[in-house]
């Protein structure tokens, strides 16, 4: 009798690795210290919260097929959320994320001296719910001449940044396009 070989997809590896890809966040756009800090702590614990929900649920369906008593474990919410800051612009942004959302220890949950080159995109793990105040100019450490965004991480994945997005006004309010 012949083996018959299974048929591997090209495309099945590609589209892994993109997908890894696409959801690590970029830590090493951030200059300031304890903004990295406070970021890096920020994966740990999602990725410690999203490792434990994963052996919670195995344990409980091996539990539940051992024994016939199943145990209604739900899988926690998740309360952090990707965005991504993208540099549309020619030149390179600074940015400052600042907030009144307290991560630890009465500490903000904000992220100063985030530089990003023209044509990157920063992802960054942030709380959602949480209202944040972005600065940016393309001109960094002079504050006169900073833009100003307000954005709400419960309903915004992606800020577009480039230097004259605000001009005209002062303030600028971003809100998710609507659904169809």
């Amino acid at each position: 009798m012949k083996k018959k070989h299974r048929k591997l997809y090209p495309a099945s590896p590609v589209l892994s690795l993109l997908m890894l890809v696409s959801s690590c966040t970029t830590p090493h756009f951030i200059l300031d210290t304890e903004s990295q800090v406070r970021q890096n702590e920020i994966r740990r614990n999602r990725s410690g919260n999203v490792v434990a929900d994963i052996f919670l649920t195995l344990g409980t369906a091996v539990v539940g097929a051992f024994t016939g008593v199943y145990i209604g474990y739900v899988p926690s919410e998740q309360n952090l959320r990707k965005i991504a800051l993208q540099n549309r612009g020619s030149d390179s942004l600074q940015v400052n994320l600042l907030t009144d959302r307290i991560w630890k220890d009465s500490v903000y949950c904000d992220f100063l001296d985030i530089r990003i080159p023209p044509g990157e995109t920063c992802r960054l793990l942030v709380p959602v719910g949480s209202v944040y105040n972005l600065y940016f100019s393309n001109t960094p450490g002079n504050a006169e001449d900073d833009e100003f965004i307000r954005f709400e991480t419960h309903s915004q994945r992606k800020v577009k940044l480039y230097p004259g997005l605000t001009l005209g006004s002062d303030t600028l309010f971003v809100s998710p396009e609507p659904v169809p």
